[in-house]
C-alpha cells in the first residue's frame, strides 16, 4: 500500500511547490491562492476520473486513459528486453520486425484503423506516457498527476493569453479556463486532453505575444512546437484552427480594415481547398473524411451497443453540410440535456450544457458591443468554435464520446460570452426590477 500511495504524494508536494513558486503561475487579477485551490481541484478531479473508472465502469476497456496506460508499460518492457524492438514503437521504424509484431499483437490501444491519412493520436499519447514512465515509477495515479499538470499549464498560459481580452473580468476568465467540470474531468488523467491543452494553451499565449510583437522569437518557437503537438494529439483541433490563423496571418500582412470581410474570404477560400485537398494528400477532402468517420462512428456504436448513441444525418455534399450545420452546433455544445440522460453522470453532463445553453440566452439579452480592436481574437475563437461544431456535430452520433471531444472548445466558448456579457446592463435590469417590485409591495 506505501509503495502505491508514496510516489503520487510525492509528485503531488513537488508539483504544488512548482504551482506556488513559478511565476508563470503567478496570474495578474486573481490571487494565487485561486490558482493553488484550482490546482489541488485538478488533483482531486484526476482522483474522481480514476473512481468512476474502476468502481461506476467497471470494465477497464471503458477507460482509454487505462488502456493508454497498460500499452505504455507494454512498450516499456522492451527498453530491459530488447532494445531494437523499443525504438522500433518509439521511432515508427522496423515494423515489419517479427519481434515488433509479436509486441504489436499485445497492445489494445497502439492504432486506429480509422485513419485516412491523418496522424495517428492514439500512439503519440502512448509514447509520451512511455517516456513518462522512466520518472513514475510505473505508477498510475504518477502518470495522472504528470498529465494533469500539463493541462494546468495549458489553462495558465490561455488565462495569460486572453487577459488582456477579459479585462476586468479576469475572476470570469480564471473560472472559464480552469473550472470548468467536463473540462477538469477529462483532462486530469492520462488521455490525449491533458497534452492537448497544454498545447492549444500554449499556441494561444504564442499569438497574442507575437501580435504584441514580444519576444517574438521565442514565442513563434513555442508556437511551432504547439502546432506539431496538435497535429500528432487531436488533428480535428488544429483543421478548426487553421482557417482562424491564416485570415490573423492576412490581417497582420494587410492591416486592420475590413476584418469580417478578410474572415469570411479566407474561410471561403479555406473550405474551397479542403474540398480539393485530396488531389494532394489522402486525408484532404473535408466532406469525405467527415463522411467516413461518421460511418466509423455509427459501426462502432452497433458493434458496442452504445446506449448513448443517436441518428445524425449523413454529410455527402456541400448543400447537405450547411443545411445541417444548425443541429450540429447545438449537438455539439447542448447535449445531451436533461430530457436524454439515462445516469447519473449523464446527468451530470446534461446539467452542465444547460448551463452553457443558459450563459447564451443570458447573452442575447444582455449583450455588449465589442472593442474594435478586440475583433482579430474574436474572430479567431468563433471561427474555431463554429467549424469545431462543424466537423463533432457532423461525425460524431453517440452522445458519451461528444461529452468528452468537445472539451477542448468549451473554455473558449465560455471566454466567449463572458465578452460580450454586458454586467453593468445586469445590474441596471435587475436593479430596475427590484426598485418596481417594492414599489408594487408599498402600494399594494
Amino acid at each position: 500500500m506505501f509503495q502505491q500511495l508514496a510516489p503520487p504524494v510525492f509528485y503531488a508536494i513537488i508539483l504544488t511547490a512548482i504551482v506556488y513558486r513559478w511565476r508563470f503561475f503567478h496570474l495578474p487579477g486573481v490571487k494565487l491562492n485561486w490558482v493553488l485551490t484550482a490546482w489541488l481541484i485538478k488533483i482531486f478531479a484526476g482522483v474522481g476520473f480514476f473512481l468512476v473508472y474502476t468502481l461506476y465502469y467497471t470494465d477497464p476497456a471503458e477507460s482509454d486513459a487505462l488502456r493508454y496506460f497498460k500499452d505504455a508499460l507494454t512498450i516499456k518492457e522492451q527498453w530491459h528486453l530488447n532494445r531494437d524492438v523499443f525504438w522500433s514503437f518509439m521511432l515508427g521504424q522496423n515494423m515489419d520486425h517479427p519481434e515488433y509484431v509479436k509486441i504489436y499483437d499485445q497492445l489494445v490501444a497502439w492504432t486506429s484503423e480509422y485513419r485516412y491519412g491523418l496522424s495517428n493520436d492514439c500512439s503519440t499519447i502512448i509514447r509520451f506516457n512511455v517516456i513518462l514512465s522512466f520518472i513514475s515509477f510505473e505508477n498510475f495515479h504518477v502518470h495522472t498527476l504528470l498529465m494533469s499538470f500539463m493541462s494546468f499549464v495549458g489553462f495558465t498560459a490561455m488565462y495569460r493569453g486572453f487577459r488582456s481580452l477579459m479585462e476586468g473580468k479576469e475572476k470570469w476568465l480564471f473560472l472559464a479556463c480552469f473550472l470548468l467540470p467536463s473540462v477538469l474531468f477529462w483532462s486530469s488523467s492520462v488521455l490525449k486532453e491533458a497534452p492537448l491543452f497544454m498545447a492549444l494553451g500554449l499556441l494561444l499565449l504564442s499569438l497574442h505575444n507575437i501580435r504584441l510583437n514580444h519576444r517574438a522569437i521565442f514565442y513563434g518557437l513555442i508556437f511551432v512546437l504547439s502546432f506539431v503537438l496538435l497535429i500528432y494529439t487531436k488533428v480535428y483541433v488544429i483543421i478548426s484552427l487553421i482557417p482562424a490563423l491564416i485570415s490573423l496571418l492576412v490581417i497582420r500582412i494587410s492591416g486592420s480594415k475590413m476584418i469580417l470581410m478578410k474572415f469570411l474570404i479566407t474561410h471561403v477560400c479555406c473550405f474551397m481547398i479542403a474540398q480539393q485537398a485530396h488531389h494532394f494528400f489522402r486525408g484532404g477532402d473535408f466532406l469525405y473524411v467527415l463522411h467516413k468517420k461518421q460511418v466509423d462512428f455509427l459501426n462502432v456504436a452497433q458493434l458496442t451497443n452504445a446506449r448513448s448513441a443517436i441518428y445524425i444525418p449523413p454529410v455527402t455534399n456541400t448543400p447537405n453540410f450547411f443545411a445541417h450545420y444548425p443541429r450540429a452546433f447545438f449537438l455539439t455544445y447542448f447535449r445531451p440535456h436533461i430530457f436524454e440522460t439515462r445516469s447519473m453522470v449523464y446527468f451530470l453532463f446534461a446539467i452542465e450544457n444547460a448551463f452553457y445553453l443558459l450563459l447564451c440566452l443570458t447573452v442575447i439579452v444582455f449583450f455588449r458591443r465589442p472593442k474594435k480592436a478586440d475583433l482579430p481574437f474574436l474572430f479567431m475563437i468563433i471561427s474555431y468554435l463554429l467549424i469545431l461544431a462543424s466537423i463533432l456535430g457532423n461525425c460524431v452520433p453517440i452522445l458519451g464520446a461528444i461529452v468528452r471531444y468537445k472539451v477542448v472548445g468549451l473554455p473558449l466558448f465560455v471566454i466567449l460570452c463572458f465578452y460580450f456579457l454586458d454586467e453593468e446592463k445586469i445590474k441596471r435590469t435587475f436593479s430596475a426590477l427590484k426598485q418596481k417590485f417594492w414599489s408594487q409591495k408599498v402600494i399594494g
